[in-house]
């Protein structure tokens, strides 16, 4: 019989984990996270990819929920190193949904708004996928997986999600320390989604685990913005220089993988059952900002 109340979080030293990992616990869950490499003391290590101790752990531990929040969010590396992208977004997760279908555990799947190729956005649960690059269609493939199997679960499709993690990793806090070095950050005004939270993120994926939610769920922010936009919002919200922020097209980015034009998502069914309040981009900083001090 699998232990009551407790929430496994699979990546939890990463941006989307660490908040998931945050607010399980802010809500009185028994919660464990899991890490890769990231040495917290409070964090398991466990490498999805080796399926015996996933097999093994899951089987111990007896979840009642497991978040995978797993794998890089660094989508240029993907593109260049397809095959270890794949080892982990695919490979690693079919070893947890394998290991949950014996606990008879609920998955919380993060998926992404890559997962379309931008064309015709904002998008809704019930439009085509149609993924331009290796990050794109590994979710893609991820949620397959799991909406083929028997398991109880939550496919959550976000758009940019940006805060404070143990790791430093995103595009927000780069930005940030790159202004603070009074350096030039030049982004596209071609390129509009729909940013998030990620505190306000996991809030909301916890108003549907706890109501009892299946299916598939977009959770994003309620304002479209260019990149070019969002940029200029975290240099005010945090009091930096907005003239260093530059605006550049799309086409001129030097990158190797496809960036959706239009990667926006609608709220419309999941604002329909949960409490927590998805907002604008500069609400969400100001929250970030506020959280840190």
């Amino acid at each position: 019989m699998k232990k009551p109340n407790l929430k496994m979080i699979i990546g939890a030293s990463g941006l989307v984990g660490g908040a998931m990992d945050w607010c399980s616990k802010e809500r009185g869950h028994k919660t464990l996270g899991t890490r890769l490499q990231e040495r917290a003391s409070e964090i398991e290590p466990l490498d999805v990819t080796e399926r015996t101790r996933v097999m093994k752990k899951i089987r111990e531990l007896e979840p009642d929920n497991i978040f995978f929040c797993a794998g890089s969010n660094d989508i240029e590396w993907m593109e260049c190193h397809p095959d270890q992208s794949y080892a982990v977004n695919v490979l690693g997760l079919k070893n947890v949904i394998d290991a949950a279908a014996r606990v008879n555990a609920r998955l919380v799947f993060i998926s992404s708004a890559y997962i379309f190729d931008g064309s015709a956005g904002p998008y809704a649960e019930s439009d085509t996928p149609n993924p331009g690059c290796v990050f794109g269609w590994h979710k893609l493939l991820g949620e397959h997986l799991i909406a083929t199997s028997d398991l109880d679960h939550l496919i959550i499709r976000t758009s940019n999600v940006f805060g404070w993690d143990r790791l430093n990793k995103n595009p927000v806090l780069e930005v940030i320390q790159l202004l603070k070095n009074e350096r030039t950050v030049s982004l596209p005004e071609d390129i509009v989604e729909t940013p998030i939270y990620s505190r306000a993120l996991a809030d909301a994926v916890f108003d549907l685990v706890e109501s009892g939610e299946r299916g598939v769920f977009n959770i994003a922010g309620a304002e479209a913005v260019s990149l070019y936009r969002f940029g200029k919002n975290i240099a005010t919200v945090f009091g930096l220089e907005t003239s260093h922020i530059k605006p550049i097209k799309a086409r001129n980015m030097k990158t190797k993988a496809h960036r959706p034009r239009n990667a926006c998502l609608t709220n419309k069914k999941a604002r329909k059952l949960i409490a927590t309040t998805l907002s604008s981009t500069q609400v969400g900083l100001k929250q970030m900002l506020k959280d840190e001090l």
